[in-house]
């Protein structure tokens, strides 16, 4: 089952231009086999690197970023949660890079849009994917032939 799962959030798990697929490599690490009630198990993901749904993102991060380039104050958004979207493709790839380092509001390894990316964040623009509840859904549905396959192969 842990392979029909990590195969439906390999498809559908975001993969932004701009971030060095963190968020991928987060989901799809296998762990265990561990302990549970009546057996072992594996885990998909590990939930130690998605940053919590109630901690905010750091404010005027962009804004720090471009003052440290020199290049704050140019094409200035109407507002700040526009901030993203005013970036041009190459401040938005070094911004990524020097977040991934920890600067600017970054998390060296951690997945800090997870929950953002799931449901949505509507005061950033951002839409909800929902591909987490989408693969756990394609999941569900393939236990029946999951157990079928198992119980005719003894």
């Amino acid at each position: 089952m842990a392979g029909v799962l990590l195969g439906a959030l390999e498809e559908r798990a975001p993969v932004g231009e701009f971030n060095g697929g963190t968020l991928k490599k987060i989901l799809l690490r296998v762990r265990g086999p561990f302990n549970v009630p009546g057996g072992k198990g594996i885990g998909v993901g590990d939930a130690t690197k998605i940053v919590p749904e109630s901690v905010a993102a750091d404010e005027g991060t962009i804004k720090a970023f471009l003052l440290s380039r020199g290049e704050e104050g140019q094409n200035k958004p109407p507002n700040k949660s526009w901030a993203w979207y005013y970036l041009s493709q190459e401040q938005k790839r070094a911004l990524d890079e020097g977040r991934r380092q920890g600067k600017w509001g970054g998390m060296v390894g951690m997945a800090p849009y997870f929950w953002p990316q799931e449901k949505g964040e509507p005061k950033a623009r951002i839409k909800p994917i929902g591909f987490l509840q989408e693969s756990v859904d394609e999941m569900r549905a393939q236990i029946p032939v999951i157990l079928k396959r198992f119980i005719h192969a003894r």
